[in-house]
């Protein structure tokens, strides 16, 4: 078995170490192996001191300063000390006799392998081979988990590790048959599942064929449901109409639900299925900030101060004249058209509602009268001649 520490230490605080180099020697010369991560930089006042337990322990260091990658930190090097757990030497194998419970009989398994991770079994698990060590590793298992079904081997199927048991016989038989195992049996025929979640209620609709209904009456269907912090349990369904049952669920935020419905001798799973994160919990930096922008977009302000939280804030009121100027322009536009149309003045002539006034008195210069009248007989004679004219007129017009 692989052992491992992951030293976790204040890069800035780490003032007292006390004998860490007798620690490290002890721990070191027990087979196991150390990780330091330290919280802060390399250029913090003890990161020296966390270099040198790093070096001597000939292991790997982290600086980290942002605490919320503290957790994808231990997880790499969690998973990195579990893969280099390969044994990389030929061991030899022993059938347990269990394959017959997802094979027809028990193939003959080849003489070795020639490399292998060290794993453990879990109590439901079906173990059908070990290899012959001390421990006697498990090499293949299979395990029924919920309405599904899971496989495990632990020995390499391809590369520099797997020329054992790729010269075997029996290789693609035994994939062959461990994927048919492990693969989803197919729903029955004339049943389906719809499911459904608003806010934290999920609501499963199972529909099935009409001429089902005898053979459900005579076995209901089976809602099996479980979360990680639950165990599982069984719900109940409501039968609505023929053809239709439903349930509801109440989700828990933060936990995944999935589940199982076992009807006429088939299994639908469902899920995972989540529900988000309880708001009064969520602590993420977008909440506060998409509720500062509803606030600004509504015409709102941000108020840190309790006691004032409640005060009626200054009435703003904004009034749009668009529509009043748009009405104006429309009128105007139309009056102006009427008046180029028809002629119309719209103002009276000034000129009439002038008040009298005199006329202005002009001083004509009239040439002096004559001393001596002109004889009579030009006067005469002017006369006759004007006479005259008018009979030659008048004579001219008659014919």
């Amino acid at each position: 078995m692989r052992r491992h520490v992951i030293l976790f230490a204040d890069a800035a605080d780490s003032e007292e170490p006390g004998d860490w180099e007798a620690s490290v020697a002890a721990i070191t010369g027990s087979g196991a192996s150390i990780t330091v991560i330290g919280m802060g930089s390399d250029t913090d006042s003890d990161a020296g001191l966390l270099k040198a337990v790093a070096s001597r322990a000939k292991g790997r260091i982290f600086f980290c300063q942002d605490m919320d990658k503290l957790p994808q930190i231990f997880a790499m090097e969690t998973v990195a000390v579990a893969r280099s757990a390969f044994i990389e030497k030929a061991a030899k194998v022993q059938s347990t006799g269990r394959w017959s419970e997802i094979g027809s009989r028990d193939p003959e398994w080849p003489p070795q392998v020639d490399g292998y991770n060290l794993c453990c079994t879990r109590p439901e698990g079906i173990l059908s081979l070990t290899a012959l060590d001390k421990d006697k590793s498990p090499l293949l298992a299979v395990a029924r988990r919920g309405a599904g079904r899971c496989g495990a081997i632990c020995f390499p199927l391809s590369g520099d590790f797997a020329k054992s048991v790729q010269a075997w016989k029996g290789y693609d038989g035994m994939v062959q048959t461990l994927a048919r195992w492990c693969q989803a049996p197919p729903a029955p025929q004339g049943i389906g599942l719809r499911s459904q979640l608003e806010g934290n209620t999920l609501t499963l609709e199972l529909h099935n064929d009409p001429s089902r209904d005898a053979a459900l009456a005579l076995k209901p269907p089976a809602l099996v449901v479980a979360t990680q912090q639950s165990e599982i349990e069984e719900v109940s369904w409501q039968r609505l109409r023929p053809g239709l049952h439903t349930a509801t669920l109440q989700l828990t935020p933060g936990q995944p639900l999935k589940g199982a419905i076992q009807a006429l001798d088939g299994t639908i799973p469902f899920g995972p299925v989540f529900a988000g994160i309880d708001p009064e919990w969520d602590f993420s930096p977008a909440g506060p900030a998409s509720i500062r922008a509803l606030s600004m977009s509504t015409g709102g302000e941000e108020r840190t101060d309790f006691s004032k939280a409640f005060l009626r804030p200054p009435r703003r009121d904004i009034r749009d004249f668009t529509a009043p100027v748009l009405a104006i322009g429309l009128i105007t536009f139309l009056l102006a058209l009427l008046i180029e149309r028809t002629g119309w003045k719209l103002l009276p002539d000034i000129r009439r509602f002038r008040p009298a006034q005199a006329a202005p008195e002009i001083a004509v210069a009239l040439p002096p009268a004559p001393s001596v009248l002109p004889p009579p007989e030009e006067i005469k004679t002017e006369s006759t001649d004007e006479a005259r004219r008018r009979q030659r007129f008048e004579k001219a017009r008659r014919k």
